[in-house]
């Protein structure tokens, strides 16, 4: 005999398979996180592994050594520091063609190692924030 509880559990379970969810609805967010940031410059790792032809590249950290894989530099810095995502936050992302580089943005003249691969990127949403 099917009671209510058993048909709301089918229901729910239904409902979780069937419904995609809101990421899958967005295939073009990037899944990254911030593995670096100075005044001069914000790198950002690529953790989704279908985008990893876009930073096929490895880039070591100079403060702590680290090695990093699928990296790049984020070209529009001053908009990435607007939505003040913290060292080691994951966020989705989305690519933007390519834009001037931070056009009435002041930065400091810092000389440090970067990653080769250089993209424009709009945060979409971080773990705690939508945008």
């Amino acid at each position: 005999m099917i009671t209510m509880s058993h048909l709301f559990v089918c229901l729910f379970a239904l409902c979780n398979f069937v419904l995609p969810t809101k990421e899958a609805n967005q295939p073009n967010l990037i899944k990254g996180k911030l593995v670096y940031t100075s005044c001069a410059s914000v790198v950002v790792q690529i953790q989704d592994e279908r985008f990893y032809n876009l930073a096929n590249t490895s880039w070591k950290s100079v403060d702590s050594e680290t090695k990093y894989e699928h990296v790049f530099l984020v070209k529009n810095s001053c908009n990435f520091r607007e939505k003040r995502i913290e060292r080691d936050e994951e966020f989705y992302f989305v690519l933007l063609p390519d834009v001037s580089s931070n056009d009435g943005c002041v930065q400091c003249l810092k000389y440090e190692s970067t990653p080769r691969v250089i993209l424009s990127i709009d945060v979409a949403k971080t773990t705690n924030k939508s945008y």
